[in-house]
């Protein structure tokens, strides 16, 4: 899959969440249209790094708002969206200093997401505007209080790999939704057609890179802090509809989820990779396989099967 310069520059350490000033600055300061424009536009992911932000649009990073030791915001747009359409990138001011510089970057993004709808034209990308849609209809949706995970942070990299998302799985019933202590963390995987379901970004590969990062306990240990401060953070701004904030995570297993997005029945490619059964790690890592509640995003428990479930379930579309 192709990816502009921009994005492939990941950083590969750093601890995810906002300073107080920044949060402050987008509650009630200069940052709070950005913050408004989001909760009202739900095309954009909001997305919390290392005190910046990355704002999202069908997958690809649209933006990235920074702060500097000053207290100083700019804003950065990666212009290879830019090369090879039949459009021009509007002249933006890259400091945001004052409420118009912040009006003007505002008014301008309907520009900047035809830059990208017409890029996206000649390299489509199915598997990120899945994993933007799945985040947005578990936490912020109209069904996101009754599925049973949260999605805190899209694109995690990590010196192991790169997960899609990371979530946490905390039930909708009442009575286990009132406790936020030993939650589990979900890494969850979406695959789109059955092409990337191997090679080096496949099914294999994420198996690998996973007990990997498990067996690390301080990689585990890090994340859960990470993903406890940002959730507690989302949900603070509006962006995570949930009642509590987290308190902790049980460590002693995580999940592996994947999703399989327009896999073909006919294809032998998933049952290939599935039926080598002593793949899996059953120490630390649940894997499991998500399938949809009729058609939709929403991650609900009752269809959510481990392995050996998910293959005498589904044997004629595997």
């Amino acid at each position: 899959m192709h990816h502009t310069t921009w994005e492939m520059e990941k950083k590969m350490n750093g601890s995810r969440g906002l300073s107080e000033k920044f949060l402050q600055q987008l509650e009630s300061g200069l940052m709070h249209p950005v913050l408004e424009r989001v909760r009202n536009d739900t095309t954009l992911n909001f997305q919390i790094r290392d005190d910046y932000i990355n704002l999202y649009y069908r997958g690809g990073n649209l933006s990235r708002i920074s702060r500097n030791p000053q207290g100083e915001f700019s804003v950065a747009f990666d212009s290879n969206y830019f090369k090879g359409i039949a459009a021009i990138k509007p002249n933006l001011p890259k400091a945001l200093t004052s409420p118009q510089h912040v009006a003007e970057w505002l008014d301008a993004l309907p520009m900047l997401k035809q830059g990208m709808d017409l890029w996206f034209a000649k390299h489509p990308r199915d598997e990120k505007e899945i994993q933007q849609r799945i985040a947005r209809i578990n936490n912020i949706g109209k069904v996101a209080k009754g599925t049973d995970y949260f999605i805190c942070d899209f694109e995690y990299q990590s010196k192991e790999g790169r997960f899609d998302l990371v979530g946490v799985r905390w039930p909708s019933k009442g009575s286990i939704r009132k406790r936020n202590r030993g939650l589990t963390l979900s890494f969850v995987e979406v695959k789109y057609a059955d092409s990337a379901l191997k090679g080096k970004a496949g099914i294999v590969a994420h198996l690998a890179d996973i007990k990997k990062f498990s067996c690390i306990q301080s990689n585990l240990t890090g994340l859960a802090d990470e993903m406890k401060t940002v959730f507690n953070q989302k949900r603070r701004l509006g962006l995570i509809d949930n009642q509590k904030d987290i308190e902790s995570f049980d460590l002693s297993q995580v999940e592996l989820m994947f999703i399989l997005a327009n896999h073909d029945p006919e294809s032998k490619i998933l049952s290939q990779i599935i039926g080598k059964q002593k793949m899996i790690g059953r120490q630390k890592v649940e894997v499991t396989f998500a399938t949809a509640n009729f058609m939709g995003y929403g991650l609900y428990l009752e269809g959510i099967f481990s392995l050996a479930d998910f293959m005498k379930k589904y044997p004629k579309r595997i």
